[in-house]
């Protein structure tokens, strides 16, 4: 697992620590040895032998949003390389020698127990399929991924009424989880095993007659079953896409419109959707067409800061995911926006919870349902 990433280890412990400023972990934590540049270090070194695989320098593998900052801020390597995968490697090193962090075992035991690594959102999964719009000129499949359905489930909900508004029939997934959920945190055979059978659904989906691509409100999951999955082996025979593009191919098509409303409002960006699917452009797209004065944060795009670890985020101290979230809040209320909006379920949790009764917060999908003509 670890010696596959063994070059870009040795290619990110000569620089000069450029991107530590980049990392949100680094900056609410403020421990050199959470500098991205300092965890490739220790990884080499486990990797070699120099330094043993143990609960200490296993929980430092767990030190990463894997939001792809340093990547993206990398100055010394003319081909940027992305410590993300090696990380998720060497945690799942570590768990296959045993080395298993209580917070892992923990998430591990829940997801045996309740389904999920969020618990059991069976319940709600079923009370959304039953609302979900079952006729139109085109039928998607919803990911109905736990992470959406435990923090954001609302978001679904309001993609109901996008998708009436513009004739698309909607059919929610049996699976709940892409398995990179878990192969994130280390716990790659369980991680296979769910993969396995999530993929089994979606060919299914995907040969039944007249099917429409798959859809997910969680930009990690459109990361998932298209790129992770291709590169595990099992790419899946039709198209996956995030809400927010899927949207706005409707509107382009004139299947959408919105009423214009007054703003300002700010948009989030998920790393996933920005930095992983470089996709910034669909959800500004559709809010420039519902909104007459959509703001930047900064940064924003592809430099914007994470609000919130968009996984599970193992081993983080508390203080790190809090930190995060209150930062971006505050940059994001700089602009004088009146409304946040977010497009990934953990960016909605964080700041949501963070901003209170001071701003407001809506999903993507929330925000445009609103501004459809009545």
């Amino acid at each position: 697992m670890l010696e596959q990433h063994a070059e870009v280890l040795e290619r990110c412990t000569i620089c000069h620590d450029q991107c530590a400023f980049s990392c949100p972990v680094f900056t609410e934590d403020r421990r050199t040895t959470v500098y991205p540049s300092r965890k490739a270090q220790v990884a080499r070194a486990v990797l070699h032998g120099e330094l043993p695989l143990n609960q200490e320098t296993a929980r430092l593998f767990y030190q990463c949003t894997s939001c792809r900052l340093c990547r993206r801020w990398c100055v010394y390597l003319k081909e940027r390389q992305d410590l993300a995968p090696a990380l998720r490697a060497a945690r799942a090193e570590a768990v296959a020698r045993g080395v298993v962090l209580p917070e892992v075992a923990a998430l591990a035991a829940r997801t045996q127990a309740e389904g999920t690594p969020w618990g059991n959102v069976d319940g709600r999964r079923n009370e959304l399929a039953k609302e979900a719009p079952r006729t139109g000129r085109e039928e998607v499949l919803i990911f109905a991924d736990a992470a959406t359905l435990a923090q954001g489930w609302e978001a679904v909900r309001a993609f109901f009424a996008l998708a009436r508004a513009a004739q698309v029939a909607v059919r929610l997934s049996k699976s709940l989880l892409t398995g990179f959920e878990l192969a994130d945190i280390g716990l790659a055979d369980a991680a296979r095993a769910l993969r396995t059978e999530t993929a089994a659904e979606l060919v299914d989906w995907f040969r039944s007659p007249g099917a429409g691509p798959v859809v997910t409100l969680n930009p990690q999951v459109a990361y998932a079953l298209t790129t992770w999955y291709r590169e595990e082996g099992t790419p899946l025979p039709g198209p996956v896409t995030t809400a927010g593009a899927f949207l706005a191919g409707l509107m382009k098509k004139g299947r959408l419109r919105f009423n214009l409303a007054p703003g300002p409002v700010v948009f989030q960006d998920s790393a996933y959707q920005v930095r992983y699917l470089e996709d910034a452009d669909s959800p500004r797209a559709l809010l420039g067409a519902a909104f007459n004065d959509v703001c930047e944060a900064n940064p924003s795009q592809a430099e914007a800061n994470p609000a919130a670890p968009e996984g599970l985020a193992a081993a983080l101290a508390p203080a790190v995911p809090k930190g995060m979230a209150v930062r971006r809040l505050a940059e994001l209320r700089d602009t004088g926006a009146r409304l946040i909006i977010t497009a990934d379920p953990y960016s909605y949790h964080a700041l949501k919870a963070a901003a209170g009764d001071v701003v407001e917060v809506a999903d993507l999908s929330q925000a445009l349902a609103m501004r459809l003509p009545s």
